[in-house]
């Protein structure tokens, strides 16, 4: 199982037997936290930060994760709110459950592979369990000026947590919400790379370049023409487990991006979510502002089968760690 997924990270390997669970893990880059002990000998986990493996410690978390422990117990498991790391589960012809970060890895394993519901545990004795649901908000009385203010600060939070390296790359297809990203970015690295992927003379990538050349980011503009946007289209299908047709077909610039990045550092941002957090282009079509929001809660909980998909395996095909 654990070869199937040995191009998510080659810095390190982990096998674990305890309680009569086997656990096995590979990582791209080493914890930039101290982990504790205990959790490094009875866990395995996808994520800078993970909790410890129990249902009161989940709510406090703010950093992705995908968990699994094997406690006396038995077994737990654990996925951050949005799926932004991958957790999928099946069980064996024994009857053993197992989990894995990507499907491939329980093909021959089980026949019934299920996706592990973001925001969600597991034990052996309760089953699965939800600890987050993504929250409607109809209406703001807040003064404009107030909400642009903490919106800023919460970004920039938000961003800064994901930096934990002194060089770092940031996809930057010249879209607000990636130009934002890197702006936000720049303060908290002493070298950061920025990559634009486009077809020739789009001015996307004009408005990339001149969004980094602003910023003094080391800047990597990969230009494509038809026959180098398919060739990589099997490798695209095996890494992103899909042949949904738009998915397919947004993931080739981030896979060439971070193929690209993987010669340069270790972590890459994406701006994944943005469009469908702040309600954009897709969503404007919504008049009633009660309904817009609404959908726009259901399209960031649908984003781990979509947009969080495209760039965690875009990224972990390369080794390269991504970060939202």
């Amino acid at each position: 199982m654990l070869e199937r997924i040995a191009h998510r990270g080659e810095s390190g390997a982990k096998i674990i037997e305890r309680h009569g669970s086997t656990l096995g893990a590979v990582w791209s880059e080493p914890e930039a936290e101290p982990v504790p002990t205990g959790l490094q000998q009875q866990a395995a986990w996808d994520g800078s930060h993970p909790p410890l493996p129990q249902r009161s410690a989940l709510e406090r978390v703010r950093r992705p994760f995908a968990l699994t422990a094997a406690r006396r117990d038995g077994v737990f498991a654990a996925r951050d709110p949005l799926g932004v790391c991958p957790l999928y589960y099946g069980q064996a012809d024994d009857g053993a459950l197992c989990f894995a970060s990507e499907v491939k890895a329980l093909l021959g394993v089980s026949e019934n592979i299920q996706e592990f519901p973001p925001g969600a545990w597991y034990d052996s004795q309760r089953g699965f369990q939800t600890f987050f649901e993504v929250e409607r908000q109809h209406e703001l009385n807040a003064d404009p000026g107030q909400i642009a203010a903490e919106l800023r600060r919460l970004l920039a939070q938000a961003v800064s947590r994901r930096i934990r390296q002194d060089v770092v790359g940031c996809w930057l297809s010249g879209s607000l919400a990636s130009c934002s990203l890197a702006a936000l970015a720049r303060p908290h690295v002493k070298e950061l790379h920025t990559i634009a992927v486009g077809t020739p003379g789009t001015p996307d990538l004009e408005y990339a370049q001149q969004v980094a050349s602003y910023l003094q980011t080391e800047h990597h503009e990969i230009t494509v023409v038809l026959d180098e946007v398919l060739a990589p289209l099997p490798a695209v299908i095996w890494h992103l487990e899909s042949f949904d047709v738009p998915l397919v077909r947004s993931s080739v610039a981030r896979y060439l991006a971070a193929e690209r990045a993987s010669d340069y550092v270790e972590t890459m941002l994406f701006d994944e979510g943005a469009e469908q957090l702040f309600a954009g282009p897709a969503q404007t079509q919504v008049s009633e502002p009660g309904t817009r929001a609404d959908y726009a809660a259901e399209t960031v909980e649908s984003l781990h089968r979509a947009a969080l998909q495209r760039v965690d395996r875009s990224a972990s095909a390369h080794g390269v760690v991504a970060q939202v």
